[in-house]
């Protein structure tokens, strides 16, 4: 009996010890089936948030180029308005110049045509000017030649600055109409700015609103993949990004954009100022986020997420180039290449 039981007991020790590993090896695949399973969701999950946002970029982007295209028209009406009204002033003060040389002419000519005509009443026979006869119609006449002939350049220079004042009074008033268009243009600008600038400013807020909700999904699906995957490791080096920034950046900028992000973050996607709201592998603060990610086109994407920060820094850094920022192309961040 107790032989019988022995053999048992190691018959079923072998038994165990030969299911083991098979146990152990069953289990570890489950558990990678299952890591890999989370990631795939996890992934796609992440695919189909930022699909989801490919409308909305594309409205950004639009309103971006409506908003350039906009100011420009702003800024060339009101020069053109400045200019219009240098030249409508000068146009004023020449015809003000011209009337006044007008008056003068005029005056002068009517004093020279009463000096001949008392001139004529005392040549002989003037007499007869005052009769209504046939010869003192004769002597008006000759007193009317011989007033034109003593004054014939009076007469044409005051027919010239007539014809100069007649000719800037209509200039001056072409200008106005001119000056009519470009008020009207220049009000229907202002009105599609302050739509644009509602529509933008109601984008800005949105984004600012959901930025710490983007965040936190984006921490939430990061550990899900750290978790299934343990692939994703910081390895304090900025040198991993550098094909992202390639991706994003001018080639002759990248080595710039790693200078600023090592000083910046030294590389963590994760790395958050203590005394402020920078966050992200390019320190975004809350503020400047919320309106880049929205102009750039990825607006509702987190500052944790290194390519939407890749991104978006690349965008900033080309606004201001062309909105002419004095600290030049870096001047939105303290750390300088």
């Amino acid at each position: 009996m107790t032989r019988s039981r022995a053999v048992t007991a190691l018959l079923m020790l072998a038994l165990v010890a030969a299911s083991v590993p098979g146990v152990l090896v069953a289990n570890a695949e489950t558990e990678l089936e299952k890591a890999e399973r989370v990631a795939a969701e996890t992934q796609r999950s992440r695919n189909v948030a930022e699909s989801a946002y490919v409308a909305d970029q594309a409205i950004a982007s639009d309103l971006e180029i409506r908003l350039s295209v906009t100011l420009e028209t702003y800024r060339r009406v009101n020069a053109e308005l400045e200019t219009l009204g240098l030249r409508l002033a000068g146009e004023r003060a020449d015809m003000d110049a011209i009337r006044g040389e007008v008056i003068a002419l005029d005056n002068e000519a009517q004093q020279r045509a009463v000096g001949a005509y008392i001139r004529s009443l005392a040549v002989p026979g003037s007499s007869m000017f005052l009769s209504g006869t046939f010869e003192s119609l004769s002597l008006a006449n000759e007193t009317i030649k011989r007033a034109s002939e003593l004054d014939e350049s009076l007469f044409e220079q005051l027919d010239s600055r007539r014809a100069d004042l007649a000719e800037h009074t209509l200039e001056l008033q072409t200008g106005l109409d001119e000056l009519a268009l470009l008020n009207d243009e220049l009000a229907a600008a202002r009105v599609e700015l302050e739509e644009l600038f509602t529509q933008a400013d109601a984008r800005v807020a949105e984004a600012f609103r959901n930025l710490e909700a983007a965040d936190q999904a984006f921490r939430a699906a990061q550990a899900d993949l750290e978790e299934a995957q343990a692939k994703y490791r910081w390895t304090g080096s900025v040198e991993q990004w550098r094909w992202l920034v390639e991706k994003y950046f001018p080639l002759d900028r990248v080595d710039e954009a790693l200078r600023v992000m090592a000083c910046e973050s030294r590389g963590n996607p994760n790395a958050k100022n203590p005394s402020s709201t920078a966050t992200g592998l390019f320190q975004f603060l809350d503020g400047t986020w919320a309106w880049m990610s929205v102009m750039s086109g990825w607006g509702g994407h987190s500052r944790l997420d290194p390519e939407a920060n890749t991104a978006v820094a690349a965008y900033l850094m080309d606004f201001s180039i062309r909105s002419g920022h004095p600290g030049g192309a870096w001047g939105h961040w303290e750390c300088k290449p």
